[in-house]
């Protein structure tokens, strides 16, 4: 009999022992239960609150404001404005993207399967190291981990990060104790460690925890320096990031320590603990007595080992936090990877008692039902950083899911927010209300924090609203926000009231147009030659007063041409006589929208009258030549509005 013919052995006697043996048809059914119950966990209201900041830096850097992105530009932007992050999720999640969309329900689904995979892949390691029965309890246990379930929702790599840790750790345990194992094996656990590397630097805990089991304590053989070699070539391929990956991490750790103060080892160490048992302290110490209990009743070596790897790992990490100083209690989720090695070490402790099937139902109940509660509890908040804000927002999401399909590229949705932030715009340029607005409905928004009044929220509107023609106000009607009258009274003195896009009990919505325009204005745009557009064009004439009053919306190629094109905008006779002119940079708040209001320079004379506009290079002078798309004229000297003067 071999080595894993008399431990597989072994360890069905052990089974025997305590009164009850599971098949593997049972397991494999039992594991689809949790399966499933993991994924409606995971999946229940992926869409019921708003993206948060650090699921639009994912968002961005794979591409989502101008997709597709290439695999270049996604590891450009990481390094650029993630810098302490690695490239594999954000090239996973692009793809994933272009089959999918980018709706926050199809992306933050990513995170569900690998987690769910993540599930399936610990039970077949605690399957392989302990037996079924573990592998199905620590299944559970981790499906119904609350802090763990929140990161099902959340647009970000975690539960990739766990379900590579759990595939490297069952691969790792084949190859060191199997005595045959197939070639795909070996390419798969490179693979998979090459894959951890580039997918998040603490992936380095899951190498400090199998290396620590390996030299202690694993097999010497060929076998034993084979897998060193593995790793060691793995981490040569990740050499060319470590400079990159080594300035990020000093520059987190200065900004942590201005910003946030770092935890202590005994508050890390209890905050893990809390979080691991679900928010229960009692959890705490009656999962210490039955592991202690289990490891000294079975004197399992492999529990005792895995037990004792495990809480060198814990410590470790907390005395670099010492010495670095970049986990405060909001960031717990750094000690994710320490999930897998105790959620296993307390199944095998569920699982050893006697009588375990009884015993281990009725913690596994008590397990379940802390979890539900933390969940839902407001303390689980205190854990999860920025992610608690996106509580705070206004429901972005649900503005989007009404209006797709129903509003005009030139629309800018005002809202009310309970507070400003909403607003902030992040390190890319972009905010929260950009991702559902401009990525997904192609429009631009703010949110007015319907707690201010007075000069702050007029001179607030002001700013937001900017010149912006039109306007697609939406409130909840049974819900009227404290400054709803003065909010609508601003905007229904200034522009013409059109009609509701949306009329529903619980969202209403209605488009305001600029007077000039109008509510049947058709859109008049002008594209230039080298890619410069005039959206939209609208004005008047006042006789009356001999004001000529314009509004012209600009978008530009790129960045580069702010500063190398000026425009010209002329008044001009049948016989091309001046009567004015007004010559601006691009960079000059003309974008997006330009408001201009000028009288002639001398009293206009009966006959036809054209206003135009010349878009020209700055430093040569040479005009750029486009076409009125909605005439279909062309020429470097393009019409914005024409009038008659009558005698």
């Amino acid at each position: 009999m071999d080595a894993a013919q008399s431990s597989k052995s072994k360890r069905h006697t052990e089974q025997d022992a305590n009164g009850w043996e599971i098949g593997r048809a049972s397991a494999l059914a039992w594991l689809t239960v949790v399966m499933l119950m993991a994924f409606a966990f995971g999946a229940n209201g992926l869409n019921t609150e708003p993206i948060w900041a650090d699921e639009l830096y994912s968002l961005t850097n794979m591409g989502v404001f101008d997709p597709p992105y290439s695999p270049q530009q996604i590891i450009n932007s990481i390094t650029s404005y993630s810098s302490d992050h690695v490239p594999l999720y954000y090239l996973l999640g692009s793809a994933w993207a272009q089959l999918v969309g980018w709706s926050q329900v199809s992306m933050r689904m990513f995170s569900v399967l690998a987690g769910v995979l993540m599930i399936a892949w610990l039970y077949r390691l605690s399957t392989e190291v302990f037996c079924r029965r573990t592998g199905l309890i620590a299944a559970l246990l981790m499906s119904t981990s609350a802090y763990v379930i929140l990161f099902f929702h959340d647009i970000r790599m975690y539960t990739m990060l766990l379900l590579l840790f759990a595939m490297q750790a069952w691969l790792y345990w084949r190859l060191a104790h199997r005595q045959q194992v197939a070639r795909r094996y070996w390419i798969a656990f490179f693979l998979t460690a090459l894959a951890l590397l580039y997918t998040h630097v603490f992936s380095l805990l899951v190498f400090a925890l199998l290396g620590l089991y390996h030299l202690l304590f694993a097999p010497r053989s060929a076998r034993w320096l084979r897998l060193l070699t593995v790793w060691g070539l793995t981490g040569l391929l990740f050499l060319p990031y470590l400079p990159t990956l080594f300035a990020a991490i000093e520059l987190a750790a200065e900004n942590v320590k201005v910003t946030t103060a770092a935890a202590s080892i005994p508050e890390l160490i209890y905050n893990f603990a809390f979080l691991l048992f679900n928010g229960q302290n009692l959890l705490i110490p009656l999962f210490a007595g039955i592991v202690i209990y289990s490891l000294w009743r079975t004197r399992s070596g492999v529990a005792w080992k895995f037990a004792l790897v495990s809480l060198a790992v814990l410590l470790l990490i907390t005395l670099l936090n010492e010495l670095v100083g970049i986990i405060p209690v909001k960031r717990m989720r750094y000690f994710l990877i320490l999930w897998v090695p105790f959620v296993m070490i307390c199944a095998f402790g569920l699982t050893s008692m006697p009588r375990w099937h009884r015993a281990t139902f009725l913690f596994a109940l008590i397990w379940i039902f802390a979890g539900y509660q933390f969940y839902r509890s407001q303390q689980l908040l205190d854990y999860i950083g920025g992610m608690q804000k996106a509580r705070l927002h206004p429901p972005i999401h649900e503005y989007r899911d009404a209006l797709l399909g129903k509003v005009r590229a030139e629309d800018f949705l005002l809202g009310f927010s309970f507070v400003d932030y909403v607003n902030n715009v992040y390190k890319f340029g972009d905010n929260v209300i950009d991702y559902y607005t401009g990525a997904q409905l192609g429009i631009d928004g703010a949110f007015i924090p319907w707690r201010w009044g007075g000069e702050r929220l007029m001179n607030d509107l002001v700013r937001k609203i900017d010149r912006h023609p039109y306007i697609l106000l939406a409130y909840h009607p049974n819900d009227l926000k404290k400054n709803h009258e003065d909010v609508y009274e601003y905007i229904a003195t200034r522009y013409v009231a059109c009609e509701a896009v949306i009329d529903r009990e619980d969202l209403f919505v209605q488009r305001f147009v600029n007077p000039l325009a109008g509510c049947q204005h058709v859109y008049r745009p002008i594209h230039f030659e080298n890619g410069i557009v005039i959206v939209d064009r609208f004005g008047e004439y006042d006789a009356t007063k001999d004001l000529f009053r314009v509004v012209t919306g600009w978008e530009v190629a790129s960045d580069e041409q702010l500063d190398q094109y000026n425009i010209s905008i002329q008044l001009l006779d049948s016989e091309w006589e001046k009567y004015w002119q007004g010559d601006w940079h691009l960079y000059n708040r003309i974008l997006k929208w330009q408001e201009l209001e000028f009288q002639p320079s001398r009293q206009l004379t009966p006959g036809a009258y054209r206003l135009v506009v010349i878009l020209y290079d700055r430093d040569t002078g040479e005009r750029v030549a486009g076409m009125d798309l909605s005439s279909g004229e062309t020429g470097q000297l393009l019409p914005l509005l024409t009038i008659s003067v009558e005698a």
